[in-house]
């Protein structure tokens, strides 16, 4: 370099003290790092006053800062949101329907997501085939997108296989079956935290609707004509 050439020594202000002086070079630095800002005051010799940093030569360092993109918040369900509690209520009263359609649901997620040959109905009524793939999917998922998971598919698997053989007992046990929805809710807890760091303004489907409320009256009349049933 040649140090006849006299290098410009530049002044910035910080909470009203100056700093400086610093090479054109060093100022850069501050402003890719975002330390001086374009509201900064600057000054160096030949400037007849202090000025705002977007206002001098310096103020097309200003588009090459490279900024971080804001975290993605998505307007669209990441597979299906409900609470545990409507996801409970449900399955009971509608005899387990509501796990076909929570695993319908899913199972169309995935399809559109990245697997579009799926036929997401055929797998959800056939869970005993389905069920550990989709578990494992849904964990796959979330550790893509940072989330860790605490279920292990295979445990989850063997658990729901074992309710769906009572569920062919005679109907005295058969009834325990309902209660593989609780096998579902490590599986929901992921899908809900997935959604509310990744999309927050989705519905956390948590209200019971006028058709889930038909379809808890209907299992209501049902479950007491079967209890009703056994005892007489």
């Amino acid at each position: 370099m040649d140090e006849s050439v006299p290098r410009k020594r530049w002044y910035y202000a910080v909470t009203g003290k100056q700093i400086g002086p610093i090479s054109e070079d060093e100022i850069i630095k501050l402003i890719s790092t975002g330390t001086i800002k374009k509201e900064t005051m600057l000054w160096k010799e030949g400037m007849p006053s202090w000025t705002p940093a977007f206002n001098t030569e310096l103020t097309n360092n200003f588009e090459k800062v490279i900024c971080p993109p804001p975290l993605h918040k998505d307007t669209h369900a990441h597979f299906f949101p409900v609470s545990n509690l409507k996801l409970v209520v449900m399955s009971i009263f509608t005899f387990g329907l509501y796990q076909i359609y929570w695993s319908y649901e899913n199972w169309d997620f995935i399809r559109n997501q990245a697997r579009p040959k799926i036929k997401p109905a055929w797998r959800s009524l056939c869970p005993i085939f389905y069920m550990y793939s989709l578990f494992k999917s849904i964990k796959t998922y979330a550790s893509n997108e940072g989330f860790g998971t605490a279920y292990s598919s295979g445990w989850l698997f063997i658990g729901y296989i074992v309710m769906f053989i009572i569920g062919v007992l005679p109907i005295n046990a058969a009834f325990l079956s309902i209660f593989s929805v609780l096998l579902l809710l490590p599986v929901q807890n992921v899908i809900n935290k997935i959604n509310y760091l990744l999309s927050p303004s989705i519905s956390r489907n948590y209200r019971f609707t006028l058709p889930n409320i038909i379809g808890i009256v209907l299992g209501l009349i049902l479950w007491l004509a079967i209890f009703s049933a056994i005892h007489n």
